[in-house]
């Protein structure tokens, strides 16, 4: 009896033992993951190699990781991805040729990466007769531009290029007209000298037409700041002035709409609150369209409006 119960707390003891030395094992493997994964994150003291990684547009961060981890730059792809995600920072990440170090910390290849880095030389082959649709899809397989920002740009280049042709050709027209006018002058008898020829009158045209030309793309040189091409929010704002106030207001979005419904733009009465007895108190316009911004920001302030009261007894 007393041997077996010897035998039992020696097999007791030995299984405590193996416990024991799991845990130790466990906890060793637990602290070489900790120093690992702090060293990973936060870098090396030395530095590193210098490598040049190619990311491509549209790459997840899940590509990106491998093909850090694949260069030699991070140890743990699972690791880097999981910082991206605690950092939020997944959208920050761009393509292009990147010099990144290995050793570096997760931060600071998060901040590189987050640069644009596009590479330098890229050639791209648009054969003549091309659609513009066909090429801004070569740009953005190109990873140069978005479609949407390429078409954008040759749209404004469209404008002036079309806008050029159209003012030399109407200075054209006009030296053309003005040398038949010149001779139908000297033609003229000494009783039509005060009678316009037809010449005169086509030349008088195309002058105005000329002119007119020119004005526009002067206009359109004077809408070259910052946000100018964009579209507005235009808001009114009765203030104070009762009723008398509230109908201006109303008689100044009219205006705005119509003028808007002229001159090509799309508008959306996003918010509207109307007065008790007349008019509005206020309104809020989407005004949608190339330049709404630069021609509408000249009509921010205070509109004052001066007359006999029509509601007034």
């Amino acid at each position: 009896m007393a041997h077996n119960d010897t035998h039992a707390a020696r097999k007791k003891g030995g299984a405590g033992k193996i416990l024991l030395v799991v845990l130790l094992l466990l906890l060793l493997a637990a602290g070489a993951a900790v120093l690992f994964a702090r060293s990973e994150i936060y870098g090396s003291s030395k530095p590193g190699t210098a490598i040049t990684v190619s990311i491509q547009q549209g790459s997840g961060v899940a590509a990106i990781a491998n093909k850090l981890k694949d260069a030699g730059v991070i140890r743990s792809a699972y690791l880097f991805r999981w910082y991206v995600g605690e950092k939020g920072a997944a959208a920050k990440l761009q393509y292009g040729d990147f010099e990144l170090t290995t050793g570096s910390s997760y931060d600071a290849l998060i901040s590189t990466l987050s640069k644009y880095a596009r590479a330098e030389t890229v050639r791209v082959t648009i054969p003549e007769g091309t659609t513009l649709i066909a090429i801004a899809q070569k740009m953005v397989a190109a990873g140069l531009c978005t479609a949407e920002a390429f078409l954008k740009e040759t749209a404004g280049l469209k404008f002036w290029v079309d806008g050029y042709d159209k003012a030399m050709s109407a200075v054209d027209d006009l030296d053309v007209l003005y040398e038949f006018a010149k001779e139908a002058a000297g033609a003229k008898s000494a009783e039509d000298e005060t009678v316009e020829t037809e010449e005169e009158k086509e030349l008088g045209q195309a002058y105005a037409d000329a002119v007119k030309q020119i004005e526009e793309l002067e206009l359109r040189n004077m809408l070259g700041e910052e946000g100018d091409s964009l579209g507005a929010v235009l808001t009114i704002n009765s203030g104070a002035g009762g009723t008398e106030a509230n109908d201006w207001s109303a008689m100044l979005m009219r205006m705005y709409l119509r003028w808007a419904e002229r001159n090509g733009y799309k508008t959306t009465v996003t918010d509207l609150l109307e007065g008790e007895d007349a008019g509005i108190k206020s309104a809020t316009i989407q005004v949608e369209g190339d330049y709404a911004f630069g021609y509408l920001k000249a009509e921010s302030g205070v509109h004052r409006l001066v007359r006999i009261s029509p509601f007034n007894a």
